[in-house]
């Protein structure tokens, strides 16, 4: 788990030049060490969301709908506290809700869904350590479509954090 991890690091010790203003912890920004909070309240939530189907308190789905409904509510809160709160006006009502209506689709529903349904398979340990891999896999999608750079820290910080992932299942 350990080598899985210090590729994450790797990434996050790299200083990215719009980000050079804004390192207050050392070698870790405000937003990287709010990223790292994030992650591990969103692993120790999988743990709660796993013993909870585990445990057949409720299945893969309805977990998925609750803590859905509960984290949208705090994040909700969250942007009316801390954001300059303007929804309105919407101008293209028809895109957006196509795209409101993909969004939960896509994320919610097939993806949450799937890791519930993966949770009862798979400990959380792992789960949680696989998704290092989805800064990687923003990086990596942010190359095809945006053309952005792939450095050799991200080849480097790829590699340790596919080979831990081998090592640890």
């Amino acid at each position: 788990m350990g080598i899985g991890v210090s590729g994450f690091l790797f990434m996050l010790i790299y200083d990215a030049p719009g980000e050079i203003g804004y390192r207050d912890l050392g070698f870790i920004s405000w937003g990287e060490m709010a990223l790292i909070v994030a992650s591990v309240a969103t692993a120790y939530g999988w743990i709660i969301m796993r013993r909870m189907v585990r445990e057949k308190l409720c299945g893969p789905i309805e977990a998925t709908g609750i803590t859905m409904t509960c984290g949208g509510i705090l994040a909700l809160i969250h942007s009316i506290v801390v954001e300059n709160w303007s929804p309105l006006p919407i101008t293209n009502y028809p895109l957006f809700f196509l795209y409101l209506f993909l969004a939960v689709t896509c994320s919610s529903v097939v993806g949450y869904a799937l890791y519930g349904y993966l949770l009862g398979k798979y400990t959380t340990t792992f789960l949680s350590f696989a998704g290092f891999f989805e800064p990687l896999c923003a990086a990596f999608f942010a190359w095809i479509f945006l053309g952005e750079l792939i450095t050799w820290r991200f080849i480097i910080a790829a590699g340790l954090v596919f080979f831990g992932l081998y090592i640890f299942y």
